[in-house]
């Protein structure tokens, strides 16, 4: 969640974060696994809602222009 406002580096964060919590869950303990998986699944939500607003602010910037 550190590096989610990154450009292009959120979305290998996110993407690792998920395939090895998934890969996780089939092993045992899951505790962790669960972990990260629930943790991915927030920082998808951050980097979604960080684009969302980004690309709001920058359309508005441009618009004024």
């Amino acid at each position: 969640m550190l590096f989610s406002w990154v450009p292009g580096v959120n979305f290998v964060v996110w993407f690792l974060g998920m395939l090895f919590s998934f890969i996780g869950l089939f092993k045992q303990p899951k505790g962790l696994a669960i972990a990260g998986f629930i943790i991915s699944f927030i920082d998808i939500i951050i980097i979604i809602i960080l684009i969302t607003v980004i690309g709001s602010v920058g359309a508005g910037l441009l618009g004024a222009l």
